[in-house]
């Protein structure tokens, strides 16, 4: 376990769910130097948000197992060039929820496979558009265990 302070954090820093981080407020009556989980961090930086924009990773001719990392973006658009496996990796732990939008061009030329803890409405798979680009929705509120997905939009050009 390592404690960080948050101004000597970098895109590069190796800060795992253990760490914990020297902030200067903990909330708005409780000032002076506290140590944060990063459970508790992200609790309060979510709270402490009044509007928000979604990282992107924009992945190019995707085939293989293609994992979606939500600690690099919760925004991931795919060029489907081959047979896909997709994975979500690092949901954040169950006292938040989390979600994830994935944007796929040309899926249904391909077989795509989804994680095996996602649910379907009606437990179907939806079908994917051959010559455009689908858009679905993830969400999550125990930690990835189980993911509800949806297709929010079939074959926008």
């Amino acid at each position: 376990m390592t404690t960080y302070k948050i101004s000597e954090l970098t895109s590069a820093s190796p800060v795992s769910a253990t760490d914990l981080f020297e902030v200067s407020q903990v909330s708005a009556s409780n000032y002076g130097t506290r140590k944060a989980s990063a459970s508790q961090l992200r609790t309060y930086a979510l709270a402490a948000m009044s509007g928000y924009t979604l990282a992107r990773v924009s992945l190019a001719n995707v085939s293989a197992t293609t994992t979606l990392d939500l600690n690099s973006a919760n925004f991931f658009s795919a060029e489907v060039g081959g047979s896909t496996t997709f994975v979500f990796a690092n949901a954040p732990d169950s006292t938040v929820a989390a979600g994830l939008i994935l944007e796929i061009t040309n899926g249904g030329n391909y077989t795509v496979v989804w994680p095996s803890s996602v649910k379907w409405p009606d437990g179907l798979s939806p079908f994917l558009t051959a010559d455009g680009t689908d858009v679905f929705v993830f969400i999550t509120d125990d930690g990835g265990v189980a993911w509800r997905g949806a297709q929010a939009i079939r074959n926008s050009m």
